[in-house]
């Protein structure tokens, strides 16, 4: 995952991870100031950054290098969906996605459209569920 993150975050970032993890620094520090959403992330809007900065926590480092395993066989069996924030730069990943059959939906936002497109979001969250019942 880490060197998936160069083509979006740039080789600094990259690196700065690839420190954490062989440091064994368990946690990337969150923002701490609207300046940093701004810089992390395009949120740009004063009320939204008020918003995200008292529930800002930590991201563990070993996110960005370990694959996700949740330990039941049935899960090999869903669908796999992958939601492209035009605005994030992870398009060559979501490219990845679709050509291993990954459902891709496109959202015209930045990074966390939980925050900047919360409706439009859970249209597309629903419809997976949706789709999932029928």
């Amino acid at each position: 995952m880490v060197d998936q993150l160069e083509a979006v975050r740039g080789p600094d970032f990259v690196a700065r991870i690839r420190g954490y993890i062989a440091d064994g620094v368990p946690f990337m520090p969150a923002p701490t100031t609207a300046e940093e959403i701004a810089a992390r992330w395009a949120i740009t809007d004063p009320e939204d950054q008020a918003f995200m900065l008292p529930r800002l926590s930590p991201q563990p480092t070993l996110t960005f290098s370990q694959p996700v395993r949740t330990g039941r066989p049935e899960a090999a069996e869903l669908r796999r969906e992958f939601v492209l924030c035009s605005e994030s730069g992870f398009e060559s990943v979501a490219e990845r996605a679709a050509a291993s059959g990954w459902g891709v939906h496109h959202i015209d936002t930045g990074h966390d459209p939980m925050i900047t497109a919360p409706g439009e979001l859970a249209e597309i969250l629903l419809g997976i569920a949706d789709s999932r019942t029928a």
